[in-house]
């Protein structure tokens, strides 16, 4: 798990783009789901999630898949042009590839 003291908006346009593309499932059910498929590629979780939904996305049922956290469920479910959302996952391992690159490169400076 990873916690994002401020999520670059490149990210939100990237999360915006992929639900667009159909690599983007939201809603804890679709998550969950996702994560025991195996086709979760990156979790994205808003940081005003309960510690109960935390621990259910970042526990042992996320082994082995890249867990961000950051923002809040507003801005999240606007993303996508939903209502508020407190989980996300993306399913295509390219959109969690540049998502973890927007990231890191925020954090250097770039």
């Amino acid at each position: 798990m990873r916690e994002l003291e401020r999520v670059p908006i490149s990210v939100y346009r990237l999360l915006g783009l992929a639900h667009r593309a159909g690599r983007l499932l939201a809603g804890e059910e679709a998550v969950r789901a996702a994560l025991r498929s195996g086709k979760a590629r990156l979790i994205f979780l808003a940081g005003d999630a309960s510690p109960h939904t935390r621990a259910r996305f970042t526990g042992p049922a996320a082994s082995g898949v890249v867990v961000l956290v950051g923002g809040n469920r507003r801005d999240l479910g606007m993303a996508i042009g939903k209502g508020e959302r407190v989980v996300v996952a993306l399913t295509d391992p390219g959109f969690a590839r540049r998502i973890l690159r927007e990231v890191e490169l925020k954090e250097v400076g770039e």
